[in-house]
């Protein structure tokens, strides 16, 4: 469940964009429809998510450290 464009971008790194559901934009019909069938989805998402999760999290360590370098660069 999402209220803002960053939380189907953080999704879309792991695979999921499709999978979040814009409280901005969905009835309550339409949401819990989509809640149903992530539930329904759970199993595989959670292989999805153990699958993709390692690329992801060595990506964001590896944009942390270029982003301590050039402070470190800049103060040096």
């Amino acid at each position: 469940l999402g209220y803002s464009d960053k939380a189907e971008g953080v999704f879309n790194e792991c695979g999921l964009g499709g999978m979040v559901a814009d409280l901005r934009q969905l009835d309550a019909t339409r949401l819990a429809t989509v809640v149903r069938n992530s539930l329904n989805k759970r199993h595989a998402t959670k292989a999805r998510l153990a699958a993709e999760l390692p690329a992801v999290l060595d990506r964001a360590s590896a944009q942390m450290d270029a982003i301590v370098a050039a402070i470190h660069s800049v103060g040096a």
